[in-house]
């Protein structure tokens, strides 16, 4: 489950991830204009020094204008451009005294409004200024006597590829990232579903010669039939609902399958007795527990199999047998089959006593409690039957459907 909702989050940011890269590598190679405004003193270069752009009078230029009072004079600008990128559509602003007027200009456009004058890129030259060059132009300026521009604001764009944008980089790395992610997983993926499938294969072998065993030992008796297959199941849904891992769960069910395989070495004439069983045979019978723990001593593929099945006669209040444990020392997992066992027992028809019915069962599990049954899985268990989460009959079908079929 974790690994499945581990891919579909790969996938969910993954999908707008490739689109994105999808995306930027359509416009690769692509150039994206961005705007810059700076403010500088003619003739010095831009804080990074990758700019210098210059207007000013040229020496010895300069004549009278004397009807009003000002003087013309030849002014000439230069952009030089130091960036690895082109400037373009660049535009200087600048400020001049008022009846300034513009006679004559070349390489650039001039006007002016409202005590600005605007030096902007002709449409026929100077509009781009590749990089490592420069860029001139000049005019005929009539202004007020001894007038030097200072400062001004130069505006340009430049264009910038997409492959060198930091969110680029980003994507591309992320992208990568994705990538390798995603094959990792696929790999890992397609090695654990070939290791399931093993795993799966080599346990339904186990389960079917686990049942085929069982079955041999209740083919002694016809009035347990089915019995360890369908405590299993009880045992297994009860596990689960009291939150066990998979692992232990499963443990629990083969341990279930087996926990009577001691009676294989009972006389028959006991497990057959219709009557109630004397002092003597009830002390033989009582064995069953302790031949199943050491017939199963030396099967180590389930953890804790014989001591599961040595230990699934005991009872809460410690009276049960073989050891006399009490509440807790017991087993969990000999806990949980001790109650699927009797609510089984007691459902079903024995040689020397007719079967209770379900709500007849629940109630002596609930008289129990605390004395045979753990208290807390006992209410879990009842309240499973209660809530139609177990449904005795479809177990007991299912039993004896597997029972035919084996």
């Amino acid at each position: 489950m974790k690994r499945h909702l581990l891919f579909r989050l790969l996938f969910l940011t993954g999908i707008p991830l490739l689109l994105a890269m999808g995306f930027a590598g359509l416009f690769y190679k692509s150039q994206f204009p961005k705007h810059r405004s700076i403010y500088m003193e003619s003739g010095v270069p831009d804080d990074d020094r990758s700019i210098r752009v210059s207007f000013e009078k040229e020496n010895g230029s300069e004549w009278p204008d004397g009807a009003r009072n000002r003087n013309g004079a030849k002014y000439t600008g230069k952009i030089s451009n130091e960036l690895p990128k082109t400037i373009r559509n660049w535009r200087i602003y600048l400020e001049v005294p008022e009846n300034t007027e513009i006679r004559n200009s070349w390489n650039a456009d001039f006007s002016i409004q409202d005590g600005i004058l605007l030096i902007e890129y002709s449409a026929d030259v100077n509009k781009n200024i590749p990089p490592e060059t420069s860029a001139n132009f000049g005019c005929i300026m009539y202004t007020r006597k001894n007038f030097n521009p200072g400062s001004l604001r130069f505006e340009y764009t430049y264009e910038t590829k997409m492959k060198e944008s930091p969110v680029f980089l980003i994507l591309t790395m992320l992208a990568y990232a994705y990538a390798i992610a995603a094959a990792v997983y696929i790999i890992s993926s397609l090695k654990i579903r070939k290791l399931e499938r093993r795993e799966s294969s080599q346990r339904e072998i186990i389960e079917q010669s686990l049942k085929t065993f069982a079955n041999t030992i209740e083919a002694k008796d016809l009035y347990t039939k089915g019995h360890s297959q369908r405590v299993s199941t009880y045992a297994r849904k009860l596990a689960e609902k009291a939150g066990l891992y998979k692992n232990e769960v499963d443990q629990i069910y083969y341990s279930a399958i087996l926990h009577d395989v001691g009676k294989i070495l009972i006389p028959d004439a006991i497990l057959r007795k219709k009557g109630p069983l004397d002092k003597i045979e009830y002390e033989d019978m009582k064995t069953h527990a302790i031949i199943g723990a050491e017939i199963l001593r030396d099967f180590k593929a389930i953890p804790d199999l014989s001591k599961t099945v040595r230990h699934h006669h005991e009872r809460y209040d410690g009276s049960g047998y073989p050891d006399g444990l009490k509440g807790k020392e017991i087993p969990l997992s000999s806990r949980i089959i001790s109650i699927a066992d009797s609510f089984d027992a007691m459902t079903s028809i024995r040689c020397y006593r007719q079967n209770l019915t379900s709500d007849e069962a629940l109630a002596e599990l609930r008289r129990c409690e605390g004395t045979q049954f753990d208290p807390e899985l006992t209410e879990i268990f009842i309240s499973m039957i209660q809530d139609e989460e177990i449904l005795p009959d479809e177990i007991q079908e299912e039993a004896e459907t597997r029972i035919k079929k084996a």
